[in-house]
């Protein structure tokens, strides 16, 4: 379970953030119905054809170019390199588990711009509801940060399976989403468990990113096969 949690959110962080060139930090604020409650700062850095993410004590590096996933136990000093496509692999399966011990049979994924508008932090933001295989999300988009389509269409097709994601990006309403979250709720149950993300918008810069950012220094650690599963 605490696993596939990390992939859940791993696949959120990364599917809200493609961009070339930008730096952001998001404060991330989980609750669950186990009585957990933890406060998350999220740091991602990002080119065209890599993404660096650190949240909490992991950070990921998803390197398009290579199609490889490398993920790091900062704390644990331990690391696994994945080929992107088991990655993928491993991420339709954790959508699978969501199909399966849901009560509802007919999960997939849905999106709804609505009517209703906001300023947060001086951004004009839009509010897009999405459900994708039962984790129900309220996001505030905001049109004055410019995200390149193309990128996040590129994050979506990594994560999702192929004919959900044909589905998904040919979705009249998907095509009219522009611009960035600043703030959004994501609420979730899996296995008789509930969470509720609330998440925030910090940082945003434009900005050039060195190789060296997405290059770990692992001296030290130690390499870890996992399975498709995520174990190790």
């Amino acid at each position: 379970m605490k696993k596939t949690g990390l992939f859940i959110i791993v696949f959120l962080v990364i599917v809200s953030l493609s961009a070339a060139g930008i730096y952001i930090e998001q404060k991330n604020e989980t609750s669950s119905s186990t009585g957990g409650n933890k406060v998350i700062i999220s740091k991602v850095w990002f080119n065209p054809s890599i993404i660096r993410t650190d949240t909490g004590d992991r950070t990921t590096v998803v390197n398009f170019k290579n199609k490889t996933v490398l993920l790091v136990d900062r704390k644990n000093k331990i690391y696994s390199i994945v080929d992107l496509g088991k990655f993928k692999q491993m991420t339709g399966m954790v959508i699978n588990m969501l199909k399966q011990f849901s009560k509802d049979k007919n999960l997939g994924i849905t999106i709804k711009i609505t009517d209703e508008k906001k300023v947060i932090d001086g951004y004009k933001c839009y509010k897009v509801i999405t459900d994708i295989y039962g984790m129900k999300s309220e996001t505030w988009f905001s049109k004055d940060i410019d995200i390149p389509k193309d990128l996040f269409i590129k994050s979506y097709e990594m994560m999702l399976p192929e004919q959900d994601f044909k589905k998904f990006i040919n979705d009249p309403q998907f095509k009219k989403v522009e611009g960035f979250p600043v703030e959004s709720i994501q609420t979730s149950n899996f296995m008789g468990q509930s969470s509720i993300t609330k998440t925030r918008l910090i940082k945003y810069k434009k900005m050039s990113i060195p190789m060296s950012v997405f290059k770990i220094d692992l001296t030290g650690y130690q390499k870890k096969t996992i399975n498709m599963m995520g174990g190790k």
